[in-house]
Formats: structure tokens, sequence, C-alpha cells
């Protein structure tokens, strides 16, 4: 659902099933080769309904990563989360329409780019085990020392003891779908 809970007015939105809780929230999701089919349309699917389940007054942040990272709007990307309202959602899409898995699978550059837009949530998506696991885990261990950040993870088609470590030291959950 979306709304407004406590006098906060904090979004929430849903990822997979997963929901996060915020005004700011960045989508790091891959897009490698692997997510080719049926696992990538419903990326796009679950992205796009989670971000329209976003109200006006909150934020969103997109980034695809393979063996390069595609920050929200790429190739004439924003450095800044941008609001909720229609328009970009629409633009959104737009953009998303283009995108294409292919690559392999390198997530720290898209994570530090998520990361540096300020969210209070993030959404991590994989299929597979990140070619470079190491960076991706000290990340995530060097975020939670900077500033609060919820990160909650999900993995396609396989169990993911990494993405269940970056849930669990992020304040986040980790779902297998």
């Amino acid at each position: 659902g979306n709304g407004k809970t406590g006098t906060g007015n904090s979004a929430t939105t849903s990822f997979y099933g997963v929901r996060g809780i915020g005004n700011r929230f960045a989508f790091v999701c891959d897009v490698s080769g692997s997510m080719d089919g049926a696992p990538f349309h419903r990326l796009m699917r679950e992205l796009q309904e989670s971000i329209s389940r976003l109200p006006p007054y909150a934020q969103f942040y997109v980034v695809f990563f393979n063996d390069d990272v595609y920050p929200l709007y790429w190739p004439e990307p924003v450095a800044t989360m941008v609001p909720a309202v229609p328009a970009n959602k629409a633009r959104l899409q737009t953009w998303m329409s283009r995108v294409r898995p292919d690559g392999h699978t390198y997530a720290f550059e898209a994570i530090n780019t998520a990361f540096n837009v300020q969210p209070d949530t993030i959404f991590l998506l994989t299929d597979g085990a990140f070619s470079d696991e190491m960076q991706v885990m000290e990340a995530f261990r060097s975020m939670g020392r900077q500033r609060p950040v919820s990160v909650h993870t999900v993995s396609i088609g396989r169990s993911s003891f990494v993405l269940q470590a970056i849930a669990g030291m992020n304040h986040g959950f980790y779902r297998e779908v």
C-alpha cells in the first residue's frame, strides 16, 4: 500500500513483497545477462508497481547494474532523487522500456551511486553472486556506520547468504523468490 504513517508523513511501498518505509527510496537492480527472460520482465513489473505506489511527497531513484552502472534516466542521468510525481513516474517507464539485460554482476558502483543520493530505504535485487562480492560487503558495512539506511534484499532463484547478511546488518529484510 501507500500512505502516511504516524505523524512523520512516511511513505510505504513494497518490492517483491518486502515492505519499505521512508520518504526516499533507492532501487538497485541487477540487469546482467542471467536476468534475461521471465526474471527481467518480472523485475520491470515489480519496479513499476512499487514506484507507482509512492505518494508525490516521496522520492525515488533507480540504478541498474551489470558490467556497468546505469543511474536513473541514463544516458542522461540525474544525480539526485526525484519526486514521485506522475511526470517522473512516466519518464521512468519510458526509460525502463529501453533497458536490456546483458553482461555480468558487478554491483559495487551501483550501490555507491544509490547511497550517494541519501535514501532512507534501499531495495537490492540480484539473481546471482556478485562478481565484486568483497567490495559489496564492505560498502554495506561502512554504510551502516555513516548513516542509518534500511536495506532490503531480494534474491531471484537461489539462496544468498551474502544478501541475508547485507539485510541483517542494515535493518532490512531478505526475501528469496
